[in-house]
């Protein structure tokens, strides 16, 4: 159980901290999303819209960055950080994503 602590979108524009209007919503998107793991290092376009959420959770703190083509989690704790890629399979609908911010 982990509660959205900030939101951050990156687009042609620049980067703006947002506000999620729908907390349940995003995190239920997110958790659905088809993904699979990657373990070797890719190249992706470098697409220039993005979100970067801040999950805080009881004793860790995730970053989850996500691109039209990749989903990165990034996992800290007090003497650790762990970072996994993953491709979207199933596509990213950036109008549902704005969506739930303002």
């Amino acid at each position: 159980e982990c509660d959205l602590s900030s939101v951050m979108l990156d687009d042609e524009n620049g980067s703006n901290y947002m506000t999620c209007t729908d907390e349940d919503a995003l995190k239920e998107y997110l958790s659905g999303l088809e993904i699979s793991r990657l373990t070797s290092d890719y190249t992706f376009s470098n697409d220039k819209e993005r979100i970067i959420c801040i999950f805080q959770g009881p004793n860790d703190e995730y970053g989850v960055s996500l691109k039209k083509h990749h989903l990165t989690v990034s996992k800290f704790q007090q003497d650790d950080f762990e970072v996994e890629t993953y491709y979207v399979t199933s596509g990213v609908d950036w109008d549902y994503i704005l969506e739930l911010l303002e």
